[in-house]
Formats: structure tokens, sequence, C-alpha cells
């Protein structure tokens, strides 16, 4: 979703149409579980990596036993079985390198997150023109609704945010992943994405999900 919005906000005019998970350029005004890793970033100089991989791969060994912070920091426990869990935990994450976590730290910021020349990408958003839809879930610890209605909102183009969620008609609420991998996701989610990849403006319909 980043790479998406960074790329129509420099000006890339070669995708029809976008989907974005969870994701925002912006988290300064929003809740966020990364506030918390803020304190950290003094550190990030004397890394060559944040070791990612191995944080989620010992988290692995509670699955089934106890939620762990770093498993509700990714999915919302009850929408996600803990095979699929387990699995992503195991082979789903890579170290992170530490220049590359000190950029996305600036989505933190003021304006959100800035290009390595300084630029603020949703300085650009104004200018797109390219639909996207944000499915977002209610209870993301990573990017709260908040966050995903303030990017789409800065949007130039005819784009939509969607939340899942209890009160949005879904069994349970929904996390970061388990919006692609929830219990329910194939019925209750991915529809949407499908209606949105073959929706054509001005065929007399709008899109209703």
């Amino acid at each position: 979703g980043l790479l998406l919005y960074a790329y129509l906000a420099t000006g890339g005019k070669h995708i029809r149409r976008g989907i974005t998970v969870g994701s925002s350029l912006d988290y300064s005004a929003s809740r966020t579980g990364f506030r918390a890793l803020l304190p950290l970033t003094p550190v990030l100089p004397h890394l060559p990596a944040v070791p990612v991989r191995s944080i989620a791969r010992a988290s692995a060994l509670f699955v089934g036993r106890r939620v762990t912070r770093y498993q509700r920091f990714n999915v919302w426990p009850d929408n996600c079985d803990d095979d699929v869990w387990r699995t992503i935990a195991l082979h789903g994450f890579h170290p992170v390198p530490t220049a590359l976590m000190a950029q996305l730290a600036t989505a933190l910021e003021p304006g959100g997150l800035r290009a390595a020349s300084g630029r603020r990408y949703a300085d650009g958003l104004g200018e797109v023109t390219t639909p996207v839809l944000a499915l977002a879930g209610s209870h993301d610890a990573q990017c709260h609704p908040e966050a995903v209605h303030g990017t789409v909102a800065r949007l130039g183009s005819a784009s939509h945010c969607r939340i899942y969620g209890p009160d949005d008609g879904c069994h349970y609420p929904y996390g970061h992943f388990d919006l692609l991998c929830g219990k329910h996701a194939r019925e209750e989610v991915w529809p949407d994405a499908s209606a949105w990849l073959r929706y054509t403006p001005g065929d007399g319909a709008g899109w209703e999900g």
C-alpha cells in the first residue's frame, strides 16, 4: 500500500485501479502501535537490520498457548486460525534494513512519510487520478482506520475506504494481516476487492462493493 501511494503521489500513471490493505502515508494524527517503538529509534544506526524475522519466529512458539503482543499487533487473534498465524510468523517476515526502518518512522511525523529527498509523499496525493480502494481493519493495531481515512481523504481520485469489523456486518473485528487471511476474509473482504477491480466507471451503476 505504501509503495502504491508513493508511486501515485510522485506522478505514476501506469496503474488503472489500485487496492491498499491497512496502509497510510501519515500516522501522525492517529492511534498506532508503532508509536511505542519510537524510543528505540536512536538504536537503529548501531544495527545492520532490525531482526523482525527472529522476533516473529520466537512469537510462533506461543501460538495456541497464549496471545502475545506481537500477535495482536499483526492480527486480531479471534479472527485468525492458529495454524495460519503460526505459518505467517515462521515464514512471513524478514530482517528490515535500518535505513528503511528509519524512513518508515517518518510516517509518524506531521505530514507523514518522507522520501530520501525530504519530500512528503502525501503532498502529491491531490494530483492522483488513479482510483484506489483502501481496506481497513476495525482493530488494526498498526494502521488504525483513522490513518487510512486520512490518506484516502487527500486523494484527488474517486477513491473509497472500506472498514471491516462487527459494526460493518463482519463476524469478527479485523486486525492487519487478517484483512487477507482472516477466518471469513474469503467471503467478507475478497469479494469487495474483486468487485473493485472489475468495476468500470460509466457502466451505469456505482461501485457498491
